[in-house]
């Protein structure tokens, strides 16, 4: 029988992929969403701020920002700058500068991995130029949280070749499908949003390798950028490749894989609202490694002051990812901020011997002391069995020995800001005060933090935006 939805006034689950996606996209943007979803988004949003504002004067963030042209009484501001852009110039300045501590959320564990608030920024950014009210702004983030999971578990993870282009990849289309529907796009405008944004950003996988360059925090909104003009390409009238998924040189069959209608309907099938499956980081450092850090500074307050550190184990799920860590030479000896948030060996003997990562250990290169030299020589990574998938957490053991004799260890298998022990507002406003780097009063944070989790009932963004200007 055939379906229609007076919502979307065209034949539902018809026509190509694109087609029905938008269907699923527009239908779902459009339904109650549930309020505990729209309140993680608010909370999302108010984490990315913090994120930005901790990244506030750092290179990557000076760079985008002179990069870019000021625009006087422009379409979106560009945050903690005191100056307004094009809406994909702002993508591109407080995208930077939401990814650059390594410190905004997460999909780990059972997740499929990924930086989904990477995209915030578009949807501010949006909302900003077509006056947007709070909850489509956050219904638009829910639903590009959803879009990410999915694409990542069905499309990127399904296919041989997927996993071999960087995440960031995603976000040509993500962000095309967020303006379009913050554009109140019909259902046509939306098909060639996707298939526009699906066409295009796809990310070599060396931007996050060896020594790590700067680009790492700007990979994701160069991405954005572009998709938010395939969203604004397709809102006046564009067209897009009709079969972007499922042709015979779409994006399926380029990732070595074969279009199948149980990938489509995965990709379509009822919400199941993924934000609140997503991590907030306590610490400025890469996803997998929160658990080891947590582990490390639970270590360190139990070791005595006389004590001399003479071995350290740090016990990691037996993964493809554990492996593959293992083989970079890179993260041994970091010689650059990037690498060093992604080096594990780094992050542990930085934790041990101050108890704490925050971001002073970047910026003083506390990777080249001599202290913590020595103490990264004596760590050594195992892949354990024993350590199987732990909800949405990458579990970790941190065993320290020392030289009378003792050890010291913590088995962390549930780390702070996960689904497991999630965050609330009280954490994320804690985290928002001690990475700021912009010089914010308590007071403005306080409102900050009162205008994020409000934008639910609010007529447009333009009070937030005023804030983070």
């Amino acid at each position: 029988m055939v379906l229609v939805d007076p919502r979307l006034r065209r034949v539902v689950n018809s026509g190509t992929w694109a087609d029905r996606l938008a269907d699923f996209l527009i239908s779902a943007y459009a339904s109650r969403i549930p309020d505990e979803v729209l309140e993680r988004a608010a909370l999302q949003m108010l984490d990315s701020v913090a994120c930005a504002a901790g990244a506030h004067g750092s290179g990557p963030v000076r760079i985008a920002v002179e990069s870019i042209a000021e625009v006087k009484g422009g379409e979106a501001t560009v945050w903690f700058e005191k100056r307004s852009a094009t809406v994909g110039d702002a993508v591109l300045a407080n995208g930077t500068a939401v990814r650059y501590l390594d410190a905004n959320d997460v999909f780990l564990g059972v997740g499929p991995g990924g930086h989904p608030s990477d995209n915030i920024p578009v949807a501010v950014a949006a909302a900003e130029r077509f006056g947007s009210s709070g909850r489509d702004l956050l219904a638009a983030i829910a639903i590009a949280y959803e879009l990410v999971y999915r694409l990542r578990t069905h499309v990127y993870r399904q296919t041989p070749l997927g996993p071999q282009w960087h995440e960031v990849s995603i976000s040509g289309l993500v962000a095309s499908v967020i303006t379009a529907l913050l554009g109140n796009a019909n259902p046509s405008q939306l098909t060639e949003a996707i298939r526009i944004g699906a066409s295009r950003g796809y990310t070599l996988r060396e931007v996050r390798r060896g020594r790590i360059s700067m680009l790492k925090a700007s990979a994701n909104a160069i991405v954005a950028r572009d998709g938010v003009m395939s969203g604004l390409l397709a809102l006046n009238g564009m067209t897009g490749p009709e079969k972007i998924f499922e042709g015979k040189d779409g994006l399926v069959e380029t990732f070595g894989g074969t279009p199948d209608e149980a990938m489509i309907d995965s990709l379509c099938a009822p919400p199941t609202w993924s934000i609140l499956r997503v991590s907030i980081k306590p610490y400025p450092a890469f996803g997998t490694s929160q658990a080891a850090i947590t582990a490390a500074v639970a270590c360190a307050g139990r070791i005595a002051a006389q004590d001399v550190i003479q071995r350290v184990e740090v016990r990691l799920r037996d993964s493809p990812w554990t492996h593959d860590y293992m083989s970079l030479e890179e993260r041994r000896h970091p010689q650059t901020r990037e690498t060093a948030d992604h080096s594990l060996h780094f992050l542990v003997a930085i934790a041990l011997i101050d108890g704490e990562v925050g971001e002073r250990h970047y910026e003083g290169r506390c990777w080249e002391r001599s202290d913590v030299q020595d103490l990264m020589s004596k760590i050594e990574i195992v892949p354990d069995p024993a350590l199987g998938r732990s909800g949405s957490s990458f579990p970790a053991e941190v065993v320290v020995g020392v030289d009378r004799g003792d050890s010291v260890s913590e088995k962390v298998d549930r780390v702070p800001g996960s689904p497991e022990d999630p965050w609330g507002a009280p954490e994320v406003t804690s985290k928002f005060h001690r990475i700021d780097q912009v010089g914010l009063s308590r007071a403005r944070m306080g409102e900050i933090a009162a205008e994020a989790l409000a934008l639910v009932s609010a007529r447009n963004v333009l009070r937030l935006t005023s804030l983070i200007e």
